[in-house]
């Protein structure tokens, strides 16, 4: 492995060349870039800079994010240069972040993993078998005024899974069911355009706690912090 200097990291700091620190390890995600799940913003937002504090944030206890990581280091970042843990680690953050991995609160349980989630899928066939009542079917006013609500309550479930999943590049994955959401996109969301909610929902993840920017977040930490009715 390379000893490399904050300042070469620093020149590597866009898309064809990314170069992030982590844990005072340098690692060139050039490749992994389009990979993300979380999206190619949050990794450009740090390239060429030291992306600990936000790794930690979300990856810091899995191991085989950890792992996967570590096929991407190319040097290490030289002993005068090095940061000790206290100066990317915030006490509270850590201990947060440990409280709720002691007591598995990340831990999604085996039906949540299942990769045909059965929940939903039984949920998409229940709002179509809804939509055939409705149409197709004579049935008292109240029952069709029922019977739409429960579907709009269904429908606001799955496609805003849908649409968050998007945001993050997890679905889909195959590049033609990518392009037809895109092009079915204003018949499940009319009032909000992809591109729009792709720059906010990562902005958001980008600038997370800009006061300017991110304020509901920047004033939830505020509260936090300075409340004085909270002592833990």
């Amino acid at each position: 492995m390379r000893i490399v200097s904050r300042g070469e990291v620093l020149l590597h700091n866009k898309k064809t060349d990314c170069w992030v620190i982590v844990r005072n390890k340098v690692y060139d995600l050039t490749t992994f870039i389009e990979k993300h799940p979380g999206g190619a913003d949050i990794l450009l937002s740090r390239a060429g800079e030291d992306a600990t504090s936000f790794f930690l944030t979300k990856h810091g206890h899995k191991k085989h994010i950890e792992k996967q990581l570590e096929t991407y280091q190319i040097g290490t970042i030289e002993l005068s240069e090095q940061l000790s843990s206290d100066d990317y680690d915030e006490p509270f953050l850590i201990e947060l972040i440990n409280a709720c991995y002691k007591e598995n609160l990340y831990k999604a349980p085996i039906w949540y993993k299942n990769k045909v989630f059965y929940i939903r899928t039984a949920n998409i066939l229940l709002f179509f078998l809804l939509s055939f009542v409705v149409l197709y079917l004579e049935t008292a006013w109240y029952i069709s005024l029922s019977t739409v609500i429960l579907q709009a309550l269904i429908g606001s479930s799955l496609f805003g899974f849908i649409a968050h999943e998007n945001t993050h590049r997890n679905f889909p994955k195959n590049i033609f069911l990518k392009r037809l959401l895109t092009f079915s996109w204003p018949i499940f969301w009319p009032f909000i355009t992809q591109k729009p909610l792709h720059y906010e929902h990562n902005s958001h993840h980008i600038k997370i706690g800009d006061p300017e920017f991110d304020y509901e977040v920047a004033g939830f930490s505020q509260f936090i912090r300075y409340s004085s009715y909270i002592e833990h």
